[in-house]
């Protein structure tokens, strides 16, 4: 049986980390030196922001592209809830 993939609904979530970085510093010092200004690199917790997007389509047709609440990831009772507010009425 041959499966008509213009029938298949598909879904995908992607988490977005904006303004994060992710570089790597190695910092070689004298002993004793560890903790002088030079050789830190500064951080902030909150720095980043996260970004989580849903989107859905089946054949050609195009759902919504969904932007999660701004700092939530996507958990089962978020995605179900999403499923009912946007996929449901897209689908029928």
């Amino acid at each position: 049986m041959k499966r008509d993939y213009n029938k298949v609904c598909w879904s995908n979530e992607v988490t977005f980390y904006i303004r994060e970085d992710n570089t790597m510093v190695y910092v070689t010092h004298g002993l004793g030196e560890e903790f002088l200004d030079k050789n830190l690199k500064p951080s902030f917790k909150s720095s980043y922001i996260l970004v989580s997007v849903w989107s859905y389509y089946y054949g050609n047709k195009m759902g919504f592209l969904v932007i999660i609440e701004k700092g939530r990831r996507i958990t089962t009772k978020r995605y179900l809830k999403t499923l009912k507010k946007y996929f449901i009425l897209f689908y029928c």
